[in-house]
């Protein structure tokens, strides 16, 4: 898809648009372009020991000690979760959790995907570089969903997959973003998954699952709900529903999902945003 420019658009969710006269590029993949905005390189950074012998961590490339010694994520798989016993964890290197603050903060899944304090307080960040956080719209590593059109294609396969990255406030309920694991949706163009719960998650949550995110079931209400074939087949039980995104049908709507199921390529590969029944039929 091409990407398509935004330029003090409007945010729905706040009063104040934190990209208010930041002119952005936006598309579904993230630009590792180093020519825009400088990343640290998550490969290498406190993967190896400091040579110096007096520095300060906080703004060092290199680890110190086991405080901040960071495992190559791409190379030994963990996630961003804290271990409950980083210092007497019997798994060591192998363990699947994070064992430090940096393991969490600059893994893949997290970094750069909120903005700094600094920022909501118009202060220049004591870090620098070496923060964890953006500073500005262009730093930030995550897809802009509150920019889209908040269409049928886009409550399908963008909804709630992505980490919030506003820091002030606000209704989780009213937001195009995740806030935790009770909402957050894996994006099934890279991840499919059944229309079905886990029956894992349906009993117990997501974390009790043995398969995570690699798991063929439904891990929550929204993932379920919004999945492609059970979105908008249902009458709303609300006769006047308030919801800003209901995946039931309203008696207003007469787009029918059901008809675009013979189309093989609409689950895996979702087309134009603007799509209507009438292109189909056409």
């Amino acid at each position: 898809m091409n990407d398509f420019k935004v330029c003090g658009k409007q945010s729905s969710m706040d009063s104040k648009n934190p990209y208010e006269g930041h002119e952005c590029l936006v598309s579904l993949c993230f630009s590792y372009d180093q020519s825009v905005v400088r990343h640290l390189n998550l490969e290498r950074f406190k993967v190896i020991d400091c040579p110096n012998d007096k520095c300060d961590p906080l703004l060092c490339p290199y680890f110190h000690s086991s405080g901040d010694l960071r495992r190559n994520p791409f190379t030994t798989f963990y996630e961003s979760i804290p271990c409950p016993n980083p210092q007497s964890c019997i798994k060591g290197s192998q363990c699947p959790m994070a064992h430090n603050a940096f393991e969490i903060e600059f893994h893949p899944s997290t970094y750069k995907k909120t903005f700094c304090e600094s920022y909501k307080k118009n202060k220049v960040c004591l870090l620098g570089e070496f923060c964890p956080h953006a500073h500005s719209g262009a730093e930030l590593r995550v897809l802009l969903l509150h920019t889209m059109p908040f269409d049928h294609d886009f409550l399908m396969f963008k909804f709630k997959t992505e980490n919030c990255p506003f820091i002030e406030p606000h209704d989780p309920h009213v937001c195009v973003y995740s806030h935790g694991p009770e909402d957050f949706r894996r994006e099934i163009t890279t991840k499919p998954y059944s229309n079905e719960f886990c029956q894992f998650a349906e009993q117990r949550g997501e974390r009790a699952c043995p398969n995570r995110g690699h798991c063929r079931g439904c891990h929550n209400y929204y993932e379920l709900a919004f999945h492609p074939l059970n979105f908008k087949r249902i009458p709303c039980k609300h006769a006047n529903c308030q919801k800003p995104f209901c995946p039931f049908v309203h008696k207003e709507e007469s787009f029918q999902m059901s008809e675009l199921d013979q189309l093989n390529s609409f689950f895996l590969y979702p087309i134009n945003r603007s799509i209507s029944i009438q292109n189909v039929k056409s």
